[in-house]
């Protein structure tokens, strides 16, 4: 079905693997519905700039920064 799906509200997200990050921008911190079961155990980064201002080097600066959590994680995962 695909993203046909969305004009008659049959999306099915099944075949969706769980995510890692999600990268807002405009400033929200929530979802929206969006994927919630994939996106249970994912990391949030949010930027203030809306869409159109979303840049690449801001995309590059949320993959630095997922990759500093995948780190400190896997570091607290060693020690425990």
């Amino acid at each position: 079905m695909g993203l046909a799906g969305l004009k008659n509200g049959a999306l099915r997200s099944r075949n969706i693997s769980r995510l890692d990050l999600i990268v807002r921008w405009g400033g929200d911190r929530r979802l929206s519905g969006f994927l919630p079961a994939q996106s249970v155990y994912a990391d949030f980064y949010v930027r203030d700039e809306y869409g159109p201002d979303f840049k690449l080097r801001h995309f590059g600066s949320a993959l630095s920064w997922f990759e500093r959590q995948i780190e400190r994680s896997a570091a607290e995962w060693s020690e425990g």
